[in-house]
């Protein structure tokens, strides 16, 4: 049993796209994805070093390439 929830993507030519994971994506994004509490997201990111965050003033933003990455 898994205790992390991955999105379904649609496989095309051996890529995954996906509209939702372009850019940078907010924490509310993230976690809308992953089906995830702030707490998890915030373990992911600062304990577990599982998924980078990076800080634009007093906003978290994280790259979709580190998320998709994450799902793979």
């Amino acid at each position: 049993m898994s205790l992390i929830h991955f999105p379904k993507i649609k496989e095309d030519k051996n890529q995954y796209t996906d509209s939702r994971i372009k850019g940078l994506m907010t924490t509310e994004n993230v976690k809308n994805l992953f089906d995830i509490s702030t707490t998890t997201l915030y373990r992911w990111s600062s304990q577990d070093n599982i998924l980078p965050k990076y800080k634009v003033g007093r906003r978290i933003y994280f790259k979709g390439e580190d998320v998709e990455r994450l799902i793979k």
